[in-house]
């Protein structure tokens, strides 16, 4: 035991001497310690806050009040309440516009600074103002906060590389096909893309709008929903803010929150009447508000909200008995005439509530079946490739179109007001913005009635629009930015509300081309003629139709073309014979379930004359294949 207690004693003087050596004769532990600080700043700086190796730790109450007296601090130095701290600083980041890398620039500096603090004041690091700023940050980081600020295209773009570091490496090596694969494979994140830029100036609108589609998804849906319209009120956007309310009201309906729904319905009509004047929802706000009242029993009230909202919009055949009776205005358009203004989605005949089509096209060689590289015919759309993304209404949010010959993107970006009309159209080459066109709206009478529209970038011009007391456009006025005349357009229409002449004018107001046009019984175009000065036909167009509305028929000059469709209107054949060639085009499709196709194959055939008494059939070498992605809301 001696032997042992004496082995002990010779290691304890060994390690005292080390020390001792180390620390006043070599410095070793000061080098020793200054690593350690580099490589653990936070535990060292416990260590000398506490004099040493203490194991006396500050007790929970302590650090509290610590706690306390640093939001004290901020709130005094922020001029606000102690709770409201957070929420100015995390305002501040946004109304800075601060982006994702200046946020982790700014995460370093608060890191280092807090340890400064921790020693000057003598409290734990935590508890610091550095400390507090660091985690607001990482939560502004990690919520994606700066998405609410309002961005540009380069922001945008920016952001997503930000947050996606495999297309960030990527983008840096600057191949483009690469890039094209990645998003081709991640179709997730070109369409969060495609929104970010919709909604880039108007970050609430996004959260609205966002809002909608978790709507009517069970209990669990509208309560996502509110959340999301309450993101959207923080950020005190008030154009936006009486839509906003309107929708947490109907949430707060569908969850049986009567209670909450009017209170938010009355602060709709107060911040519409506010904030957006110009506009015509009053109408439907107080017959939303109408039918709260009915389910909470204050049936007088509902009945007031009618009078109201009949007062901002009387009814149609009131208005229809108007122009009936004065001899002024023409008459109204009959509503036995098939509707003729289609959402974008029946443009693209597309089915059920598509969100999103991304088409892509390659060439096959009809003898090998392999994929022919190269160019691909101008004429035909299909083969440059697309994205859109729709509105729940059917309306083109974003519009991507990859141009092959020219290697660039198109893109194009459509705002709307509540009423599906558009207000803005934004159009870039790759990320130039090449053509900026904003369009404005009379507040009086038809919703529709486009009153500007003005034109910045490449093809720059205002044009304002002048309407006969029937509200049909009549005189077009055509202006520069500065104000210059660049003439003007003139249009005629028929009983029936329907364009029947229309003639543009040099400036000098010497006319410079006239079109007259003449309609089929069912109100679709079936004979245009274009004339020049002289009074020549330039132009020549003969029209016909299916019973479906589906163009069946078509001819100028030489040239004609007829179409044959499936039942449910895809294009079949096309067979056009002009004086160089006679040719058919063949398609076929696969379609998803819900009736849309999904691959479309096309294939042409050239006819040559023959003296034999059969024409001769010379099939394309290639068929071309188009390939549609669809997503569904």
């Amino acid at each position: 035991m001696a032997t042992f207690f004496a082995i002990i004693g010779v290691i304890a003087l060994f390690i005292l001497g080390k020390f001792i050596y180390d620390t006043y004769l070599t410095n070793n532990t000061t080098r020793r310690w200054n690593v350690y600080k580099r490589n653990h700043p936070e535990d060292a700086a416990k260590v000398e806050r506490n004099g040493g190796l203490s194991f006396n730790n500050k007790s929970q109450k302590t650090k509290e009040n610590e706690k306390i007296e640093t939001l004290n601090r901020l709130a005094n130095n922020m001029d606000c309440l102690p709770n409201e701290v957070k929420e100015k600083f995390l305002a501040e980041l946004n109304a800075e516009k601060t982006r994702p890398e200046e946020c982790e620039n700014l995460i370093k500096i608060f890191k280092e600074e807090k340890y400064k603090e921790s020693q000057t004041f003598g409290i734990d690091i935590d508890n610091t103002i550095p400390a507090f700023f660091e985690k607001w940050t990482n939560e502004y980081l990690e919520n994606k906060d700066y998405a609410d600020r309002e961005r540009t295209f380069d922001d945008v773009t920016t952001d997503l590389l930000y947050e996606n570091p495999t297309l960030n490496k990527i983008s840096k090596t600057g191949d483009i096909n690469m890039i094209t694969n990645y998003l081709d494979e991640n179709n997730d994140v070109s369409m969060s893309f495609l929104r970010d830029m919709v909604y880039s100036d108007r970050p609430a609108e996004n959260y609205r709008q966002k809002a909608i589609d978790k709507m009517y998804r069970g209990k669990d849906g509208f309560l996502v929903a509110i959340r999301l319209i309450n993101k959207g009120l923080s950020l005190n956007e008030l154009k936006t803010e009486p839509f906003l309310l309107s929708l947490r009201a109907d949430c707060q309906f569908e969850l049986g929150n009567f209670e909450e729904a009017l209170n938010d319905m009355n602060k709709a009509i107060k911040s519409l009447n506010e904030n957006r004047p110009e506009t015509n929802f009053l109408s439907d706000f107080h017959l939303d508000r109408a039918k709260i009242k009915e389910e909470i029993g204050d049936l007088i009230g509902a009945e007031l909200d009618r009078e109201i909202a009949q007062k901002y919009n009387p009814k149609l055949e009131n208005t229809e008995q108007q122009c009936r009776n004065s001899s002024i205005l023409e008459k109204p358009i009959s509503t036995n005439t098939k509707r003729l203004v289609k959402t974008d989605l029946e443009k693209f005949k597309l089915f059920e509530n598509v969100k999103s089509i991304r088409e892509s096209s390659y060439t096959v060689d009809r003898k090998t079946n392999e994929i022919v590289t190269g160019k691909i015919k101008d004429e035909n759309f299909g083969k440059k490739g697309m994205s859109v993304l729709f509105n729940k209404k059917g309306y083109k949010l974003t519009e991507i179109i990859f141009d092959p010959y020219l290697e660039r993107n198109e893109r194009c970006f459509y705002h709307y007001d509540q009423v599906e009309n558009i207000v803005e159209e934004k159009v870039y080459f790759d990320v130039n913005l090449i053509r900026h066109v904003t369009y404005k709206y009379d507040n009086i009478g038809d919703k529709n009635r486009l009153l500007s529209k003005q034109s910045k970038g490449s093809n720059s011009y205002i044009w304002k629009y002048k309407y006969n007391k029937g509200g049909r456009c009549i005189e077009i006025i055509h202006n520069s930015l500065e104000g210059k005349s660049h003439g003007k357009t003139t249009i005629r229409h028929n009983r029936k509300g329907q364009k029947i002449e229309e003639i543009s004018y040099y400036e000098s107001g010497i006319p410079y081309i006239e079109n007259t046009f003449e309609y089929n019984k069912d109100g679709y175009s079936q004979e245009r003629k274009e004339y020049l000065p002289d009074g020549c036909i330039e132009l020549y167009v003969t029209s016909k139709y299916d019973n479906k509305g589906n163009l069946k028929y078509k001819e100028d000059y030489d040239n004609s073309t007829s179409f044959y469709y499936d039942e449910i209107g895809n294009v079949l054949q096309v067979i056009n014979i002009n004086s160089l060639e006679h040719s058919i085009i063949h398609y076929s499709y696969e379609f998803d379930n819900k009736g849309n196709w999904i691959v479309k194959n096309e294939f042409s055939q050239i006819i040559e004359d023959s003296p034999y008494p059969c024409n001769v059939y010379i099939d394309s070498d290639y068929t071309i294949i188009t390939k549609r992605e669809i997503k569904y809301y």
